[in-house]
This record gives structure tokens, C-alpha cells and sequence, in this order.
């Protein structure tokens, strides 16, 4: 795995649970290209010793876009952050691929009250470029370049294929072709590709599985077992230990049952 972050701190977002002055959600707006994120961390201090033993917060990730929640995790009571400030890390139960501009945040909307709250920790100098501050004081995102939020996110590359066309079509066989373009981080423990009578196949119906792709480049696999003068649809695939990433999908067409003549071989090819 590795490690996205902004360690640097020097000051803190007090009681962010208060709506009226952040909304209860406090973050750094970033984008993420291509990364596979695993967990979230921020560094957080507890001020007073009231607060019930259920009463949790959240590490979350949001769009700028459309602003869709993409990623959630509940955290542990407000009770357990140090009063001497600590970071603290969420891992998420699935990880998420992310590539595009977000929000990562705490949220934290449940008002403990009076001098009890929990406090956030950003950096006032150095300011990363292109990132920025952001927190949600009054049902609009409101960003602060001023401000760097203390984070880290750990993130892996989802690996990626693409499919060719079909070759070699007859009865009840075909060759698959397809392309590892990446073998992602971690690195990737199986291609190959399945296929189905439906549109967008997944390794949920029949596969190849060809093992551990030595490489990127080009691979074939040999789909069998297919029926005579039948529409079928295929994608390459490639896993890796966070999921599963499929190229296009692309049509062919077994030939007809003791029909004679050359195949031609001939296939449909969606483009990614």
C-alpha cells in the first residue's frame, strides 16, 4: 500500500459538531487520480470528558461533483480520541476507487455541548497546491485555500484491461483477446475472460482463468463450450485483492450446428 498525506499541523478546527459554524464536517478537498483508497486518517484532540458511550463520528468521502457519498466509515466513541490529540485512521470495508476531484472529512454533527467537542488539526503555512480546506457551515461546501487539513489516505492502483475483438469463432469455441494495461497496486493474481448470452459479463458466469499476469501486454484465452449459432458477449478481466476491472464488452457470434464454409472470425467490438 501506499500513503497520501498532509502531516503538518500547527493549529485546530474547534467544536466541529457545531452546525451554525462548520456544519459538523470538516476535510480537505483534493482530487484522487486512479487510486484505489483503502482507509482515511486525521488528527484529532478531545476537549472534556462528557459524552455518551455511543456516541460516535465518521470519516467520509464525497464527489465535488455531484456531491454523492462514495465512502463511510462509523468511528469509535468521541471518548476514545486522546484529550493530548492523535491521529486517528477509519478503513473503509470496501475500498473505492477514486478518480476525480473529492472531499475527504470527519463529520461530526451530534453536539456534545458546552465546553466537550472534538477538534480537527490543519496547517496554516505550506499549503499544498490545488487543495484546499473545506467544511459545510450552512447546506453549501465552502473551501478555505488558506488551509491545509492534517491527513493521510492509503490507496493501491485498481489494475486494468481491455478487450479485443474475438478470434478464431467456431461451434462451440472461441479465442479471447484482451490487454493488461496495468497490473494495479496490489499487483494483480488473475486475468482472463468471461463470458455470457447477456451483456457485461462478470466472473460470476463462466471464465478463463489464466493465473498471475507476469506482465502488462496482449493474452488470449480459450473459451469453450459455447452453443452453435449463439449471440455471446465477453470482457478481459483482471483482479487484484481490492476487486476485479473488466475491459469493454464485445459480441460474436458462434457459427451455425454442421453449417459448412470458412469462419470468418468475425466480431463485434464495443469500444472502451
Amino acid at each position: 500500500m501506499a500513503t497520501e498525506s498532509q502531516l503538518l499541523r500547527n493549529a485546530y478546527y474547534d467544536q466541529i459538531h457545531i452546525p451554525s459554524l462548520y456544519g459538523g464536517q470538516v476535510g480537505q478537498r483534493l482530487t484522487i487520480s486512479n487510486r484505489t483508497v483503502q482507509s482515511l486518517s486525521f488528527f484529532l484532540k478531545r476537549t472534556g470528558s462528557q459524552a455518551p458511550s455511543d456516541y460516535g463520528y465518521w470519516f467520509e468521502i464525497r464527489k465535488v461533483s455531484d456531491d454523492s457519498l462514495v465512502a463511510s466509515k462509523e468511528m469509535t466513541p468521541t471518548m476514545n480520541i486522546s484529550t493530548l490529540g492523535e491521529w486517528k485512521t477509519g478503513t473503509f470495508a470496501s475500498p473505492v476507487l477514486i478518480n476525480e476531484e473529492v472531499r475527504i472529512y470527519v463529520r461530526n454533527t451530534a453536539a456534545i455541548g458546552g465546553s466537550n467537542y472534538i477538534s480537527i488539526a490543519y496547517q496554516s503555512t505550506d499549503v499544498k497546491a490545488s487543495e484546499s480546506l473545506t467544511r459545510y457551515p450552512s447546506s453549501v461546501w465552502t473551501e478555505d485555500a488558506t488551509y491545509d487539513l492534517a491527513y493521510q489516505y492509503e490507496w493501491g492502483v485498481a489494475p486494468a484491461v481491455t478487450t479485443q475483438a474475438a478470434t478464431a469463432v467456431a461451434k462451440i469455441t472461441a479465442t479471447g483477446n484482451g490487454n493488461v494495461t496495468n497490473l494495479g497496486s496490489p499487483a494483480a493474481t488473475q486475468h482472463g475472460h468471461c463470458w455470457s448470452t447477456s451483456a457485461n459479463p462478470t466472473i460470476a458466469d463462466s471464465k478463463t482463468e489464466n493465473g498471475v499476469p507476469a506482465a502488462t501486454g496482449p493474452f488470449t484465452s480459450a473459451i469453450t463450450g459455447l452453443t452453435p449459432n449463439t449471440l455471446y458477449h465477453t470482457r478481459a478481466y483482471v483482479t487484484n485483492s481490492d476487486g476485479t476491472s473488466y475491459g469493454a464488452d464485445v459480441e460474436f457470434t458462434t457459427l451455425k450446428a454442421g453449417g459448412a464454409g470458412l469462419n470468418t472470425g468475425l466480431a463485434e467490438l464495443m469500444l472502451d
